[in-house]
C-alpha cells in the first residue's frame, strides 16, 4: 500500500516511521526542504518501548513545492493520504494545495484523505475548498513528540478512530496496514462522538497547562486548577452533547485518567506558546464557543480561554 503523509510533525513522523517499518510504501511531505532532505538522506530517527532506531526508505519532500517539479517524487498518488498538520497549518493554502495536486496525480484521484486534526471546524472548510476530494474524519490520541527534524518518540499508546470511507475494502486494508505498523485502528460508525469526546479533553488540558505553565499530570495537583478544570469541563460537556456527542457519564473520569496516563507531557499548546509559534485555541476552545453559538448554548469559560491563550500567543505580536 502506497500512504502519503502530510506534515512532518509528531504523529507525522512518528507514524511514517512505524509504516515505513512495516513494509508500506511510505511518502512523507513536510514543510521545509531542509526537513525533507535529511529525512531522504538520513532516514527518520524513532524511540518507542522498544528503543530506538533509524526507519530509512521513507520518501520525503517539501509540501511547499509544485507537485511536478523534478526534484519531487514521483507523479503517481498514494492509495491514501494521511493530513496530520495541525489546523493552524491549513490557513496558509500549501496543505489544502498538496491535497488537490495529489488528488489530480496520474490522472485519477487517492482513494481517501483521512484527516487527523484536533479540534473542529476543518471539515467542513476542507469540504468546500476540495469539493471533488474523499475525505474522511479521523482522530487519534496516541503520544507523540518530535525532539528535532528527522526524530520522534512514540510516548504514549492510544487509538485511532477513522468515519467510513466510500470504498470499505481499501478501507479495510489501510486499516490493517496501520495495525500492522502496530497503530491501534478502527473505523467508526460514530466518528463525531470520538471527535467531541477529544475535543472535550483538549479544551481542558491543552488551554489550562499553557495558562499555568505546568505538565499534563500536575494540572489536577492544585484545588484552584482542579475546580476550574471542573468548571470548563462541565460547560464543554454540556455543549457536546446538545451537539450530539453520545454521555457515557465517565468522562469526568476519564479526563483524569488522561492526565495520569500523560503526567510527564507537555501539552501541544503549551509548547506552542512557549516556543512562539501559533497555537490552535480557536480550533479548540474557539470551536467549541462557537458551536455553543450555533446551539443556543452559553459557553463563556471557552470564550475567554480564547482570549487569553490569544493573549500569550506572540505570533499574533509579530
Amino acid at each position: 500500500m502506497k500512504v502519503n503523509i502530510v506534515g512532518g510533525g509528531a504523529i507525522g513522523l512518528s507514524m511514517a516511521a512505524r509504516l515505513a517499518r512495516s513494509g508500506a510504501d511510505v511518502r512523507l511531505w513536510t514543510r521545509t526542504e531542509r526537513q525533507a532532505r535529511l529525512i531522504a538522506s538520513q532516514g527518520i530517527s524513532f524511540r518507542d518501548k522498544d528503543g530506538a532506531s533509524v526507519v530509512r526508505g521513507v520518501q520525503a519532500a517539501c509540501a511547499e513545492l509544485p507537485l511536478r517539479q523534478p526534484e519531487r517524487i514521483g507523479s503517481e498518488p498514494g492509495d491514501w493520504v494521511i493530513l496530520t498538520v495541525k489546523q493552524t497549518h491549513l490557513a496558509d493554502g500549501h496543505t489544502v494545495r498538496l491535497i488537490g495536486e495529489l488528488a489530480g496525480a496520474g490522472g485519477r484521484a487517492p482513494l481517501a484523505v483521512l484527516c487527523l486534526q484536533n479540534g473542529i471546524g476543518h471539515m467542513e472548510r476542507l469540504r468546500e475548498e476540495l469539493p471533488d476530494v474523499p475525505l474522511v474524519q479521523g482522530v487519534t490520541n496516541e503520544g507523540g513528540l518530535r525532539i528535532d527534524e528527522r526524530t520522534a518518540a512514540h510516548t504514549g499508546d492510544g487509538e485511532l478512530h477513522m468515519g467510513p470511507a466510500a470504498d470499505g475494502e481499501e478501507q479495510k486494508m489501510l486499516v490493517e496496514a496501520l495495525r500492522k505498523a502496530g497503530i491501534k485502528a478502527f473505523v467508526s460508525k460514530d466518528i463525531l462522538t470520538r471527535v467531541y469526546r477529544k475535543l472535550l479533553v483538549n479544551a481542558v488540558i491543552n488551554p489550562l497547562t499553557a495558562l499555568f505553565g505546568v505538565r499534563n499530570g500536575e494540572l489536577p495537583d492544585d484545588p484552584a486548577r482542579l475546580a476550574l478544570m471542573r468548571a470548563v469541563h462541565a460547560e464543554t460537556l454540556t455543549v457536546m452533547i446538545r451537539a450530539g456527542m453520545r454521555e457515557s457519564g465517565g468522562e469526568w473520569l476519564q479526563l483524569l485518567d488522561v492526565c495520569r496516563r500523560t503526567a510527564d507531557n507537555l501539552s501541544s499548546m503549551r509548547k506552542d506558546v512557549e516556543d512562539g509559534r501559533r497555537t490552535e485555541i480557536a480550533a479548540i476552545n474557539g470551536g467549541v464557543a462557537a458551536l455553543a453559538e450555533r446551539l443556543g448554548v452559553s459557553a463563556p469559560l471557552n470564550a475567554a480561554l480564547v482570549e487569553l491563550i490569544g493573549a500569550l500567543d506572540v505570533s499574533d505580536m509579530k
